[in-house]
Formats: C-alpha cells, structure tokens, sequence
C-alpha cells in the first residue's frame, strides 16, 4: 500500500494552504484524494505525479493556474 498523507503535509510540501486543497478538492480538481470517515488522506504517489505533470521546461508552456483551471 502506498504512503497516505495529510492535507497539512500536502500543502506543507506544496506551500499552498490547506484552504486551496479543499476549494480543489469541492470543485472537483487538484490532487486525487481519499476520505476514510472524516478524514481526508492524499496517496504521495498521486501527489508526486501531480507536481511531474505540472513539470515545465519553458516560461512559454505555464498558461497560468493550475493544470485543472
């Protein structure tokens, strides 16, 4: 099983704020993640592949936002 995180983990690792997951995680964007009862998790494997598809290698490729926007 892969290693589950927290979303202060995830926002720590990101510098986002716990605030923006959560708006994602309404919206229905950002990160995958999983809740078990009351408790929101985040696979590091989902959250590692998600920092690489955000990956650019010129100015010219960012559109502004996040991939999902």
């Amino acid at each position: 099983m892969n290693q589950l995180i927290t979303e202060k983990q995830v926002a720590a690792m990101l510098s986002i704020s716990t605030n923006k997951l959560q708006k994602d995680r309404i919206q229905g964007k950002g990160i995958p993640f999983h809740k078990i009862e009351r408790c929101i998790r985040y696979d590091l494997t989902e959250v590692e592949k998600y920092l690489e598809d955000c990956r650019c290698t010129s100015t010219s490729q960012y559109e502004g936002g996040s991939k999902d926007e």
